[in-house]
């Protein structure tokens, strides 16, 4: 990952320096910016499979309801078949 793999980065690295003269932040410039190239569109494949996931990510599996929302993984299911008896902490 750098200047020469397509990608249209800020061309800064490293942290932040505060001098202690000044307040101003002083930033290490890797490449110019106006050089970078632009940012590769995305294949239509590439596009759907990760549209196929992300749909993964929001369906229980245990009622196969999809939800707005990604599922949290330490459940690994919806709120609602995680607790059915309604003893969900406020």
């Amino acid at each position: 990952m750098g200047a020469g793999d397509g990608r249209a980065t800020s061309g800064r690295a490293g942290h932040p320096r505060r001098s202690s003269s000044t307040s101003a932040v002083q930033v290490a410039h890797l490449y110019r910016v106006d050089w970078a190239k632009p940012v590769r569109p995305m294949p239509s494949r590439k596009r759907g499979a990760l549209a196929l996931a992300m749909l993964a990510r929001r369906t229980c599996p245990k009622c196969h309801v999809i939800y707005g929302y990604r599922l949290p993984a330490s459940l690994g299911m919806s709120i609602l078949c995680a607790c059915p008896d309604g003893q969900r902490a406020a």
